[in-house]
């Protein structure tokens, strides 16, 4: 298939997929989202799976590898049974209602997800009133500005154009800066997807504070705008 003006395979196959990442990964290591040319000049938008360079790509797995191992991850489990708790909390407010928006609610039970196992933050989604988290997150990925990046990246290119926008990029970037400070001056270890990037941060200098910010902001593809 074609993604953008160029062209792609799109894996089906379990076992050849697990080949590609996992047992021949030297041979597959610039699987980045987005297409070299815009990486060089525009700049990594989605961090460590984003990465410039085949090497740089190939070292920094080596050190991500081990804190998200599936015991590490284990350890969030707590986290998402409390927000499945606050989901199955509103649906039974909602129960005597003729219909509820699936959309709406599984959107909701995503970024609380999001906010306390990847950033280690407790918001409440339900609530009435919409925090800033919920706001920015919601606006988070610009839907013109990824079909221009992935239809026209010449233009992009050009015009330095990224998928995200600005004023979201900004809170969230800011965002986990603040948090990396207070666990830093606190000597705080949290066992959340930001603290697994500190943890790397401190044995490998390419996992930078941008680093951890923009992969972050990758799970909002992956999980909610997913």
């Amino acid at each position: 298939f074609w993604t953008g003006n160029c062209p792609a395979i799109f894996l089906r196959d379990l076992d050849l997929i697990k080949k590609v990442q996992v047992g021949d990964f030297e041979h597959f290591a610039d699987n980045a989202f987005t297409r070299l040319d815009y990486r060089l000049k525009v700049g990594n938008v989605f961090g460590v799976a984003d990465m410039l360079g085949e090497e740089g790509w190939r070292k920094m797995k080596r050190s991500v590898t081990p804190p998200f191992s599936v015991p590490r991850l284990k350890k969030s489990v707590p986290a998402m049974n409390a927000a499945a708790e606050k989901l199955g909390n509103y649906l039974k407010l909602n129960e005597k209602n003729e219909f509820v928006e699936s959309t709406d609610f599984a959107r909701k039970f995503f970024m609380n997800l999001i906010s306390s196992v990847v950033f280690g933050t407790d918001i409440d989604c339900y609530g009435e009133t919409e925090s800033e988290f919920e706001k920015k997150g919601k606006a988070l990925i610009s839907v013109p500005r990824y079909l221009l990046v992935d239809m026209f990246p010449t233009l992009a290119i050009l015009f330095k154009i990224t998928m995200m926008n600005p004023d979201s990029e900004k809170f969230f970037s800011n965002l986990v800066r603040r948090i990396i400070s207070q666990r830093k001056n606190t000597k705080l270890e949290v066992k959340d997807i930001l603290g697994n990037l500190m943890q790397v941060g401190e044995e490998n200098p390419d996992m930078t504070e941008e680093m951890m910010y923009k992969t972050c902001v990758q799970f909002f593809t992956d999980g909610y705008e997913g």
